[in-house]
């Protein structure tokens, strides 16, 4: 299916290597192999510095979550919402033309006019989000119940052709890993905490005057031991695990992925690294080492959200992992896989669309998600079969129930999965983007949803798809629905088309009884 990636992904309109977009190497590796390489910048000129995937997914997660709040506050007309799609769908071309500064200050002033209508404030807002904001050093090994004595050296500028931030008018407020909180002038140097330190995650924030909202900009991690040591220590400890084949294979290959994000340095690139509390991080890999040792699974029962590979033959898979907290030890729930669009990553659907949102709706109908990278799941339906296999051992969902939701790209591989593996699917759902099955029969119950403004899937084509869905799966009497939202963009469909999708696909029946109980 590596073929089918590559055609997906051109057909969104987007090179594959998108999905590494934040690669500094990604202008380089589209531009003609003769062109000469630019002239060194002078040597009185400093150099800004480069826009990173980190920096990317904070400047959409701070607009997701302003935008999520504008609707939930129900401050969205209808001329609002098409004005805001209009805009984020104009953005995302420009991240996938790489043109990652501009794109961000655009997003970021975007923000703000969904979290004030003053204009002052807004451009304040804009300025305070649009900075490169560098703590160093990002996890720092301390004592337990050391003083907080040892400063935060905190470097700010601007991103590109930002303007540069009004320290007068913003102030800093670091909260703690108990929730505790430290507000603080803006500068170069800041403390962590005013007690004792205590191991975990920091959160440095920006407070702007004349909002309410606190702007998570960078962290840092206090860890009572080196990362690398412990990791170090723990790949001996798994290789001899190996070695007397002690637990399963899947629990082995996901602790020695785990492993692999304890460091000092979190990468700006990798997600997985600078979402993850490396204090957390290792406190759980001690668990996991313990589970391996007695023979039982970490994973077994474990509840919560969670960064974990997921084995198919020698395919290790990035997964981001939810079971609700609020399920019943004896609960059969039911599974959604869900397959983020090009550009993103296994925490898309977990921390973006809609603020989480997926989650939300997971809780409240107590279904298990698994979101694993798109580019991994769509080489091969085998990976699909391993994250069934390890659900139903894990968090005892039922097999019977199972679910696939997809993105753009992620609804290109729903199609082609769905065709593959029909037969364990209770339903799908293909989200701007997918395809009309070429055996009918084998479909599952089908959800095709669209945005009205979508730039990459213009709407006249899409009806023309759903006109060919409809009347395809009409023949085998596969239960079809159709969802169009006419004010929304290419991505910010996704947050409208949720509740809908999940709701129909819910009330499909069981997997063993498709034939027999059709649902409309």
């Amino acid at each position: 299916m590596t073929t089918f990636v590559r055609r997906a992904a051109r057909a969104c309109g987007i090179l594959f290597s998108v999905c590494v977009v934040g690669s500094t190497a990604l202008a380089a590796a589209q531009a003609p192999a003769e062109q000469p390489a630019p002239p060194p910048a002078p040597a009185t000129e400093k150099a800004r510095p480069r826009v990173t995937r980190e920096e990317m997914a904070r400047a959409y997660l701070h607009f997701d979550r302003a935008f999520a709040g504008l609707s939930a506050a129900g401050e969205l007309t209808p001329e609002r919402r098409t004005e805001i799609s209009r805009a984020f769908d104009e953005v995302t071309m420009l991240f996938f033309a790489a043109k990652l500064d501009e794109a961000i200050v655009r997003l970021n002033a975007l923000t703000a006019k969904c979290l004030t209508k003053d204009p002052e404030v807004a451009a304040r807002c804009a300025a305070t989000l649009s900075q490169h904001v560098l703590p160093t050093p990002r996890v720092m090994v301390a004592a337990a119940g050391e003083a907080s004595s040892r400063p935060i050296a905190l470097a700010v500028t601007p991103i590109g052709a930002a303007a540069a931030l009004d320290a007068a008018r913003v102030s800093v407020l670091v909260t703690g890993p108990s929730g505790e909180t430290l507000a603080q002038p803006l500068g170069p140097m800041i403390r962590l905490t005013p007690s004792a330190l205590a191991t975990g995650r920091y959160t440095i924030a920006l407070v702007v005057d004349g909002l309410t909202e606190r702007f998570a900009m960078a962290s840092v991690d206090v860890v009572g031991e080196a990362p690398e040591a412990l990791a170090a220590r723990w790949k001996e400890t798994l290789a001899g695990f190996e070695a007397k084949s002690l637990g399963r294979e899947r629990d082995r290959a996901a602790f020695a992925s785990r492993i692999g994000l304890l460091t000092s340095k979190p990468s700006v690139a990798k997600s997985a690294q600078f979402l993850t509390d490396q204090a957390a991080l290792a406190r759980d890999c001690a668990l996991e080492a313990a589970a391996i040792e007695r023979g039982e699974s970490f994973w077994k029962g474990r509840k919560g959200d969670d960064w974990r590979t997921i084995r198919a033959v020698a395919i290790d898979t990035p997964c981001r992992v939810y079971v609700p907290e609020t399920l019943s030890p004896d609960a059969k729930p039911a599974l959604v896989v869900a397959l983020h669009g090009a550009g993103g990553d296994e925490s898309m659907f977990m921390d973006g669309y809609g603020a989480g949102a997926i989650k939300r709706l997971a809780k409240d109908h107590g279904f298990v998600v698994v979101a694993p990278l798109t580019t991994t799941i769509a080489t091969t339906p085998v990976v699909l079969d391993a994250i069934i296999e390890e659900m139903q051992f894990a968090a005892n969902i039922d097999p019977s129930r199972v679910y696939l939701i997809g993105h753009s790209l992620g609804a290109m591989a729903t199609g082609r999965l769905s065709e593959l593996r029909g037969d364990r699917l209770a339903g799908v759902a293909m989200l701007a983007g997918g395809s009309v099955p070429k055996d009918p029969s084998r479909q599952p119950p089908t959800v095709l949803a669209a945005g009205g403004l979508d730039p990459l899937f213009a709407i006249a084509r899409v009806r023309d798809q759903n006109a060919a869905m409809a009347a395809a799966l009409a023949k085998v009497t596969v239960p079809y629905v159709y969802f169009e939202y006419p004010n929304e963009g290419h991505t910010l469909m996704v947050t409208a088309a949720l509740p809908d999708v999940i709701d129909w696909l819910l009330r499909q029946p069981p997997r063993h009884t498709l034939r027999q109980q059709p649902q409309p």
